[in-house]
This record gives C-alpha cells, structure tokens and sequence, in this order.
C-alpha cells in the first residue's frame, strides 16, 4: 500500500519528538531543517512540479497541518491531512531565495505543509534545496521525500506507467508505529535509573557557545540557509575509515573526536582568557530498526543524545578518544537515543510541560549545546535509482553531491551535517548568519577539517 486515503488518518496523534519540535519553534529561531543536492542538468518546471505532487502522495505528514494548542499536551495536538499547492521555488544563480513571511523562514503548521523546495538553475546544474521543519521529518524522511520526487520525475519523462516507478516499498500504517521504538512497558520501566541519571546530567552542567566576539552581527536577517561545506575525495575517505579503525573506533566517534578537539581549540584560542571550557556535542541518533522500519514513509524516527567533556581531557587527546568510543558504545548497548524521547513524552503530558523546559532561567546559561551534528550516513546507497555509475539518475538528471544542514537554536550558533554519496564524503558547517560572520563559519570548518587531515597524517 503506497498511497493513503485521507480518510485513514483524518488525526493522527503527533509524536513525542514531533511536539517538541513544535514547541522548540519560534519566528526568529524555527524548527527547520535543509538537505541540498547538486544534480546535473535542468528540470522541465512542469514535469518537476508534477513529480512533486506525486510524491506528497507517500509523505502524509508533509501534506498535513497541525490542529490542537501545540503548547499545551501533546495528547491534545494532531495532524491531519490538507489540500495546499506545494511550495516550489525556482531561481536563478545568484538570486535569493524568498520566503512567503519575509520576517521569518519559518512554517506556520496550521496553515501550511511543512516544506519549501527551491531550485536554482545555472548552465546546466540544479542545485535542489528542500527546507524541512523537523516536527514532520527526520534526515531520513526529507531523503526519501527528495527520491520519490526524482523516481517520479524519472517515470514521468520515460513514459513509463505509474507503477513503474522506481520507488521503494513503504507501508503507510507503519506510521502508526513511528513513536513506539519497539519497546515494552517492561523494558521501559528498567531504564528508569540510566535515562533519570542521564537527564539530571544533562540539566545540571550547563556548556559554552562556541566563542565569536560580538553576540549579533546582522540582526534583521532572516534565518536563510549560510553554509561553509568541503568534500573528501574517495581515496581521502578511505584514509579516513582507515585511520578510524586504527584507532579501534567507529567513523562517528574518529569525525565527533576531532569534533571536540576542533572546539576545545578554537573556543580556548577565542576565549578572553584563554580557558578551557565545557563542551556540549548533540548528536542526532536514529531509531530505526533494520527489516522492522524500512517500511516506514516519511517521518521523525529520531531522537537526540548530548555528549559532554570538560577540564584536562579536552588537552589529552588519546583519552579524549577512549572516552568517547566508550560512551557511544554505551549509547548503542542501552539505547540511550530513547532516553531525550522518554523525556520529552513526560513532558508533552503536563500542560506547557515542554514550554517550561525551553524557558530561559536566570542561573543557568543560556546556551544548551555547544553545536550540533548530523551524520546521514550513506543516503542513496541503494537507491532504486542507482545508475551502472553507482549514481543516482533520474531521466538525464544525474545526482552530484547530497549535503544535509542540521538545525541550530540560539546560542548555539551552528550545526553539521555529514552525508557520504558515490564514495565521497561531505561535511557542511550550517551557521547562523545573524552571529556568525561569513569568515568566522569558514575558519570554524576549515579548523575542523585540518584536525581530521592531520588525524588521518599519522596511521
């Protein structure tokens, strides 16, 4: 079953990490999200823009609104599905992206779908930016939102029957099931002690913002995609794999150790005294279970976890490692993803519960997390779309490059993303451009990508 009849979910109940996202969203800080690919080639408008309604066919949730006080409990707020005309921006190079509010970029749920895609054509390349608010996809969802389009746009152009399309299963009931994580109330109530310890952790130590010097640089602008990005060749990934396992870790503990010593450095070389300070990474994890998910359509299968350092590990490097590749085993053997979901259900149960948690207090630092990051992993790896190349096409458009640009809050400046495409590997710094000037973003990720060379220099 591929295409869902409004009637079968005319309210479905929102998601513990969807409802804070929906309270964790304001005008100048909304919660939204972007994944950008470079393809080459140029669309015909008409048959893009009727791919694109094709598409919305499988992705319920970003062809519904939001009814019920999102403030108040979650057992309150739904969605439903809506008839709006998609978004569907085309631009030329160079020329700015425009917003319906042009105060905000920001999505009002109740009265339109959640997502805007852009497209900016220059010779002959298109480079497809999706804007995302996270309460209606993950990572995930937003790739498979962008591969049904092209599998469409593909099927359309060759004349082939709809059925032809080359898309992959899904199961639009399994939606039911996205905020259940395949846990038992049995298996829940055991983790009370790890996921209490955790949070009281979490709320305790509070982190410092990345150091930039003066707080706003540009405060009319709105919150418009400003990025810094660099690709590793094929042969530079491979090294990079390689010295991860030479190091017994995974590539997500190599790129979050150097992570940590790239902010350690530059947060000690900006401080006015030269300082140490707590460093707070939020990792983005993702809940889908191999088999039992993969049927799931677009949706949030995902949750967050916060991983804190401080004081002299920050300056010893090989224990920096060992630590890290010990806590995220220790998030992977107790699923420790569920515990900011497990929270944020308790929460989304008391009236303005969530509010409460978000509300800036006198005491406490206002920043919650250092920067975050997101590692999409290999997205299009088994896309149905696979060329004889390894590359994703679709008609005589030809995927180049998939970047994801995670979200950011305020005082957290910035966030980013990872996503690995045709043996390539990019990392894409998305910053606040309102207090991050244009030089500081690139110096932040060129500071990062220089740690990582010169981790990869010594196996």
């Amino acid at each position: 079953m591929n295409n869902l009849s409004n009637h079968q979910f005319d309210k479905l109940p929102v998601g513990a990490f969807e409802h804070y996202f929906l309270n964790d969203d304001t005008s100048d800080y909304p919660g939204i999200f972007y994944t950008r690919v470079t393809l080459t080639g140029l669309f015909n408008h008409g048959q893009f823009e009727q791919a694109v309604k094709k598409a919305l066919q499988r992705s319920l949730l970003l062809r519904s609104i939001i009814v019920g006080n999102v403030k108040g409990k979650a057992k309150d707020v739904y969605w439903t599905p809506a008839e709006y005309q998609p978004f569907i921006q085309w631009v030329a190079d160079q020329e700015p992206y425009r917003y319906p509010n042009p105060e905000s970029s920001g999505f009002d749920l109740t009265k339109e779908y959640g997502f805007r895609l852009f497209l900016r054509e220059a010779q002959q390349q298109t480079v497809l930016l999706l804007q995302t608010h996270h309460s209606c996809v993950d990572a995930t969802g937003s790739r498979m939102f962008i591969e049904d389009i092209l599998a469409y746009y593909d099927q359309q152009i060759n004349g082939l029957a709809e059925h032809e399309a080359k898309l992959r299963p899904i199961v639009q009931e399994t939606l039911r099931r996205r905020d259940e994580f395949h846990q038992t109330p049995e298996s829940l109530k055991k983790r009370r002690f790890i996921d209490f310890k955790y949070i009281a952790k979490m709320l305790l130590y509070q982190p410092r913002s990345l150091c930039l010097g003066k707080t706003l640089i540009n405060p009319e602008a709105i919150q418009s995609p400003s990025s810094a990005w660099h690709e590793f060749s094929a042969a530079e990934f491979k090294t990079l794999k390689a010295a991860a396992k030479n190091q017994q870790g995974t590539i997500n503990d190599f790129l979050l150790w150097c992570l940590f010593l790239t902010l350690e450095e530059w947060n000690r070389t900006h401080h006015s005294k030269g300082k140490s300070v707590r460093i707070r990474v939020g990792m983005a994890v993702n809940l889908r279970k191999k088999t039992e998910d993969d049927l799931i359509p677009p949706a949030n299968v995902l949750s967050m976890y916060f991983i804190d350092r401080a004081g002299d590990i920050l300056s010893n490097p090989s224990k920096l490692f060992t630590s890290l590749t010990e806590e995220t085993q220790y998030v992977k053997q107790n699923l420790m993803g569920l515990t900011f979901i497990r929270f944020a259900r308790f929460l989304g149960r008391i009236n303005g519960g969530i509010q409460q948690l978000l509300k800036p207090r006198p005491l406490f630092s206002k920043c919650l997390v250092t920067v975050n990051t997101s590692n999409l992993g290999l997205p299009l790896a088994d896309s149905p779309l696979l060329n004889a190349q390894g590359k994703v096409q679709a008609a005589d458009m030809l995927v180049e490059r998939i970047e994801l640009l995670p979200p950011f809050r305020a005082y957290t400046h910035g966030a980013f993303g990872i996503a690995s495409y045709d043996g390539r590997m990019v990392i894409t710094f998305n910053y606040d451009s309102r207090t991050v000037e244009a030089q500081q973003g690139e110096a932040i990720l060129a500071l990062f990508i220089k740690r990582i060379y010169h981790e990869c220099s010594k196996i």
